[in-house]
């Protein structure tokens, strides 16, 4: 048996982090579906469509494991491919929300520039220029001066020529690189989308990764070996199981003669295998359920009090765990 590389508590700690990106991926769905609504009975519809959508995600990530270890392969395969339809909504809902908010802090910035409060002054310069020839055009034909408003009319016409040019370079103005992630998605370009998909793709696996393990590690299976009850059990009881577990089992006697040594002096030539020993033989075991008298016959140990105290040091380190008050090796 390998050992686990996460004890307990960073297991813990990678379920509170699958959670934090749950959340956010949660809102991101909820914002896709709440956006284009404007009524709040829309709104709230559609927020309670969208929450309930991701939540399954997740919920349908943890329970697909769970199928397929009780061989129930249809079902399974059924929520693995509910999953990755919604997966492919949620991904999308993360990926739209990056390219959201980075349109608005381009126009942010572009907005604050002084390369585009510049051009946007022209603009509006060109603007009134080509309204005061208008209006004295206007008044000109109205004099009966028709030569002259013609002539005020073509200059008119030049400075709203001017005008629409202006306003092509203000739409061309880019935002300045002034903070960390628009210096890199100027790096991407046009394929910034491909960036926000990667990012997207990490929010959404990582939770729905962790979810899944974490439901496959606590599924234990079933061998038919069953543990002695610790805590259920009452003092008299727990006294008659210990001797009768010594009777059955033969004492090792440190004076006893060669031709009559025990499996334990056979075992480890100081005469009873040690407290390490006895752990290691119960990580080779298969996986299941394992019993005190179970891990006794695979230790080759007669000592009770190691077999207990091998077990909860086991469930400590993450080896083993402990369901009903019976231990199960993963």
């Amino acid at each position: 048996m390998k050992p686990l590389i996460l004890n307990t508590t960073e297991r813990t700690i990678m379920l509170i982090l699958a959670l934090v990106l749950a959340a956010v991926s949660v809102v991101c769905e909820v914002l896709l579906f709440t956006e284009q609504t404007t009524l709040p009975i829309d709104k709230a519809l559609a927020g309670i469509i969208g929450l309930a959508l991701v939540c399954f995600q997740f919920l349908f990530a943890a329970t697909a494991p769970k199928l397929w270890q009780a061989k129930k392969h249809v079902a399974a395969g059924a929520m693995y491919f509910i999953t990755a339809i919604l997966f492919t909504i949620s991904l999308s809902a993360t990926a739209g929300f990056f390219e959201s908010r980075y349109q608005d802090n381009q126009q942010t910035q572009i907005q604050s520039s002084n390369d585009y409060i510049l051009k946007k002054s022209v603009v509006e310069d060109l603007a009134q220029q080509e309204k005061t020839l208008t209006e004295s055009a206007a008044k000109s034909k109205e004099n009966g001066n028709t030569w002259n408003a013609g002539q005020l009319l073509i200059q008119a016409d030049k400075i709203s020529t001017l005008r629409r040019e202006a306003i092509n370079n203000l739409n061309a103005t880019t935002a300045p690189n002034t903070d960390a992630t628009t210096a890199l998605v100027s790096v991407f370009g046009a394929g910034r989308w491909a960036l926000w998909i990667a990012l997207a793709a990490l929010v959404d696996l990582c939770p729905l990764i962790a979810f899944a393990s974490y439901s496959t590690r606590q599924t234990p299976v079933k061998t038919g070996i069953t543990a002695p009850s610790t805590k259920s059990e009452t003092p008299s009881q727990t006294l008659k199981q210990q001797e009768t577990l010594n009777e059955e089992t033969p004492n090792v006697s440190p004076n006893s003669e060669p031709n009559t040594q025990t499996e334990d002096t056979k075992h480890n030539e100081t005469g009873r295998p040690t407290l390490e020993e006895i752990k290691q033989a119960i990580k080779e075991m298969p996986n299941g359920e394992i019993g005190v008298r179970a891990a006794m016959r695979a230790s080759k140990s007669t000592n009770y009090k190691w077999i207990k105290q091998a077990l909860r040091e086991l469930h400590e380190d993450g080896y083993l765990t402990l369901e009903n008050n019976k231990y199960f090796l993963r």
